[in-house]
């Protein structure tokens, strides 16, 4: 994911051996990306942080994670800072409590406005199997999320999963092994009319997926930029981050 300002990357990564967030920053947009640092607002020496996630004014994050004094497996844990200027606190974190089961739940994703939280659950029994995309709401953005319930129209049978969504909801983009890809897991993305509507029948990303593993998306707020990862051949080794442009 990006800040704001599209000047810090977050990621995770396994390069020093556990799963962690990392950070990289560029001077402009133009720049490229570099001072690739351990987010030690955010990691631990023993525990698994895979997506971070900011809210649009930075000040409140949301993280997926196992360390203890959750609900079981992976669960979505956030924080909040009273300023950008400051770092978060990593005792600060807390686990959402309606969010999170003894089941595994990744990917947090926040709408624009800081009212709904999109993320996926795996094994649900209310889900159409492997992993489902969901969403809870809040009243404010001091309120508590109320219990989650299935995004509609892009969920399968299959592993639905890291949605990733624009500034006006109005797109999805989310990893799936659906049938009908390219292979492994593919980038999909759905439309709908508004946000209280269901998305029509997923899509793949034109020109964007290959026959390898390609997920882990974060679409920029304009919807015109697109970050992923993706174990295709030309990179680094294992899974590694790749970004495009796209749309008209």
């Amino acid at each position: 994911m990006l800040s704001a300002d599209g000047l810090t990357l977050y990621f995770a990564s396994n390069r020093d051996g556990g799963m962690d967030s990392f950070t990289a920053t560029r001077t402009s947009r133009s720049d490229a990306f570099g001072n690739v640092s351990k987010n030690l607002e955010v990691s631990t020496d023993t525990d698994v942080e895979s997506r971070l996630a900011l809210s649009a004014d930075g000040l409140e994050a949301f993280l997926a994670t196992d360390r203890a004094g959750g609900e079981g497996g992976s669960d979505i844990w956030s924080a909040t800072r009273a300023s950008t200027s400051v770092p978060f606190v990593p005792t600060d974190f807390q686990p959402l409590d309606v969010l999170s089961s003894d089941l595994n739940e990744w990917d947090p994703y926040p709408s624009t406005d800081g009212l709904r939280l999109y993320y996926i659950i795996q094994d649900w029994p209310s889900g159409l199997g492997g992993s489902d995309i969901v969403v809870a709401s809040r009243a404010s953005r001091a309120g508590a999320f109320s219990a989650p319930v299935a995004v509609g129209g892009v969920n399968s049978a299959d592993t639905d999963d890291n949605p990733a969504i624009t500034a006006d909801e109005r797109v999805i983009l989310f990893g799936s092994t659906r049938t009908g890809g390219q292979g492994g897991r593919d980038i999909y993305y759905a439309v709908r009319a508004d946000a209280s509507s269901s998305f029509s029948t997923p899509q793949p990303v034109p020109g964007l997926n290959t026959a390898d593993n390609d997920a882990e998306i974060y679409i920029t707020p304009d919807g015109c930029e697109i970050y992923f990862a993706s174990d295709r051949p030309g990179g680094k080794g294992g899974w590694d981050l790749y970004y495009t442009k796209w749309g008209p």
